[in-house]
């Protein structure tokens, strides 16, 4: 799971310097391939493991191993002999995957076969292929028009099964109290159905939370938080380093910056609202307070992650697969802090506080910068 989360931060980091580029950019090393740009397509040869990022990216090569693709339109056409993760607005998979396949997007298409379990989220789903093991589907509207040979879990406002529909193994559906969701019994008996009520977004029918969705949580969570904090330090390396310096030598004065920087906007646009002619304005405030905090907090984590490679010694981040690391490092420790009870908010909110000062600092007083 590391090397995955490690990788998927490589490969974001290389998407973005790329993004602007028609011709991708291509790191191999020691079997995998790396590509990024504007319009990603990998035709072989033969590789183990594969990431591609991209605005259109395009998987037609074999892959021996697992294939990791994000971008707006996405479309696996070679054939996968590992497990094929792949985020996008369009996602289609018409080439066979040995292993599982992880999907989300807004329109996901499979109408190739999935050895494994599948997994797929989005606003319409239409799963034309067979399932050799479970299905578990959450969407707006989910069609199913093959074979799932293991249980199947679906959380869908509407389901269609069309030509061919049949699940072998034990049926969950997630239903809203009073829409019931119509399976015929050629695809799989009422005795194999379970109905679980499904109320604001939240099943009442499962009291808390296991451990094995905390920790699945915790790792999406420190997934998302990597990408972000690699693709900060990949493209903004010398505004890391000086916001890096600031936060080192000034930690409470960028603590208290921070927090004056979101007063100020968060109170301007409570004021703009007070009057007539700011209104119109004050949704602006607010979204610049969003984006400072965001901005801050991210920056933050990786700074973190810097500060723990370079402590320990095991390196400065100058590359794309250091940047990755170090983003990696700081996503593991501030996910694990989240979880301190009654203390763990206050760490995250101190973190987004901290870079949010440092940034204002060096954006409004560039010639009070302290010293290397």
């Amino acid at each position: 799971m590391i090397r995955t989360i490690a990788a998927l931060g490589l490969a974001a980091a290389l998407a973005a310097p790329a993004a602007a580029q028609t011709n991708s950019r291509a790191f191999d090393f020691s079997g995998d391939v790396y590509r990024a740009g504007n319009d990603v397509v990998f035709a072989g040869p033969a590789a183990r493991d594969v990431f591609l990022a991209g605005h259109r990216v395009e998987l037609s090569g074999p892959v021996a191993g697992s294939a990791h693709l994000a971008g707006r339109r996405v479309s696996s056409q070679g054939t996968v002999g590992g497990e094929l993760y792949a985020i996008g607005q369009d996602v289609r998979v018409t080439g066979a995957v040995t292993g599982s396949a992880t999907l989300a997007g807004y329109d996901v298409t499979v109408e190739a076969s999935v050895g494994g379990n599948l997994r797929a989220l989005g606003a319409r789903i239409e799963l034309r292929g067979p399932v050799a093991g479970g299905a578990l589907l959450t969407g707006d509207e989910v069609e199913i028009a093959s074979v799932i040979t293991g249980d199947a879990a679906i959380a869908a406002d509407e389901l269609i099964f069309g030509e061919g529909a049949r699940i072998d193994g034990r049926l969950t559906l997630f239903e809203e109290e009073g829409h019931t969701l119509a399976v015929p019994a050629s695809v799989a008996p009422p005795e194999r159905i379970d109905r679980r009520i499904v109320e604001h977004g939240r099943m009442t029918d499962v009291v808390g939370k296991s451990w094995v969705a905390v920790i699945a949580g915790l790792i999406v969570g420190a997934l998302i938080l990597t990408v972000l904090a690699t693709l900060a330090g990949a493209l903004f390396p010398r505004k890391m380093e000086r916001l890096g310096t600031i936060l080192a030598a000034w930690p409470l004065r960028a603590l208290g910056a921070g927090f004056l920087a979101q007063s100020t906007l968060v109170g301007g646009a409570i004021m703009l609202g007070l009057t007539v002619i700011g209104l119109v304005l004050a949704p602006f405030a607010l979204l610049a307070s969003g984006l400072l905090a965001f901005c801050g907090y991210v920056s933050a984590v990786y700074l973190v992650g810097v500060w723990i490679v370079t402590r320990t010694g095991a390196l400065i981040p100058d590359t794309f697969p250091e940047h990755a690391i170090a983003g990696l490092c700081g996503a593991a420790l501030v996910s694990l802090l989240s979880l301190l009870p009654f203390v763990g908010w206050f760490v995250l909110l101190v973190l987004s506080f901290a870079g949010a000062g440092a940034i204002a600092i060096a954006t409004f007083r560039p010639g009070h910068l302290p010293l290397r």
